[in-house]
């Protein structure tokens, strides 16, 4: 399954219960696997600290569950910022 996180993760603060609690929770038999990019480039400074508190976020969202999250970040466009 593929979302536009431009879209489904606009807002920070919706991506854990929304994006990712939500896709764990259709799959609740085995261990969920989950690729997603919530902070890019095109990210505002007044969103940057929500992402950043999401991905702190993160291990304790789903510290109940077998799931692993990988956030795959350009390092070089972000440090560009």
């Amino acid at each position: 399954m593929f979302l536009d996180m431009a879209e489904a993760g606009r807002n920070p603060g919706r991506i854990i219960p929304k994006v990712l609690r939500g896709f764990a929770d259709a799959h609740p038999k085995g261990r969920v696997r989950i690729i997603g990019e919530p902070i890019w480039a095109g990210r505002s400074a007044v969103e940057y600290p929500a992402c950043a508190q999401h991905e702190a976020l993160i291990n304790a969202a789903f510290e109940d569950r077998a799931v692993t999250i990988l956030s795959p970040y350009d390092e070089v466009r972000l440090i560009r910022r």
